[in-house]
């Protein structure tokens, strides 16, 4: 993940870099005389940009809730999964973007039980995670100045993980405690259709909502997509549990933007 970072924003220090050179060029042509002719402004169309996103992910809970909460009297997870992200984009030839991103989330119930015998107290947790990488290609139309509208595609990588854990709030050093703890690990793909809309405030500032639609599938290359407990399989799960549906995105970035 530094890794990536790091890459993205030397990509971004050294597109600046270039851009901040052929300006400074640009003073000299004062210098010399030119015949008038007219230019396609379609064809200066550019942009480079990375921002922080957000996303609403409206995803179904009612399998986990029934099944893994309900029985601890845990409070049902509800709402759309909001996961933080950052993105990287750059244009390509012909109008077309490549972007790639990465983003994560995590939901979080809990409950105490009063103990016999003990003022600890017995703990149900049960915390829902999710984090996805992928590259997304788009298409920018210019309606008109400072608006861009991107239809495009993404094609992701994803985990999401349950833990479902029971335990004491207090347990001593050595002590055996015979609760049963799990862990669901999903290994996925999504393909993301997807369409934003975006509005340069400035050059060097814009501003981006979508939305998206996230299609999952399970991970081929994986022993087990679905996994239970250190790897083991874990069969039959229902396909509602999958981390997909209806997404909702919004983002802020930073870069050369001429729209």
């Amino acid at each position: 993940m530094k890794k990536i970072l790091f890459f993205i924003l030397a990509s971004l220090v050294f597109n600046i870099a270039c851009i901040a050179n052929i300006n400074a060029q640009d003073d000299r042509l004062d210098d010399f005389e030119f015949e008038n002719e007219e230019i396609d402004a379609s064809a200066g169309y550019f942009s480079l940009g990375l921002g922080v996103t957000g996303n609403l992910l409206f995803m179904n809970y009612d399998d986990i809730n029934s099944k893994y909460l309900a029985p601890k009297s845990l409070k049902d997870f509800d709402g759309p999964l909001f996961p933080l992200g950052i993105e990287f984009f750059t244009a390509l030839p012909h109008n077309l973007r490549l972007g790639v991103t990465y983003q994560n989330v995590s939901k979080l119930r809990d409950a105490e039980a009063a103990m016999e015998d003990t003022e600890a107290k017995l703990k149900y947790t049960s915390e829902l995670s999710n984090n996805m990488t992928g590259v997304v290609f788009s298409y920018a139309l210019l309606p008109f100045s400072s608006f861009a509208v991107a239809p495009g595609i993404g094609l992701n990588f994803g985990k999401m993980t349950l833990n479902n854990f029971t335990s004491p709030t207090s347990v001593e050093f050595g002590e055996t405690t015979n609760y049963y703890n799990e862990q669901i690990k999903y290994s996925y793909w999504a393909v993301e259709p997807q369409l934003n809309i975006e509005y340069a405030v400035t050059s060097l500032l814009m501003l981006r909502l979508g939305v998206s639609y996230l299609i999952d599938f399970d991970n081929p290359f994986a022993d087990n997509a679905w996994s239970i407990n250190g790897g083991n399989a874990y069969n039959n799960v229902p396909s509602t549990m999958m981390p997909q549906g209806l997404n909702v995105k919004f983002g802020v970035f930073i870069g050369l933007f001429n729209y």
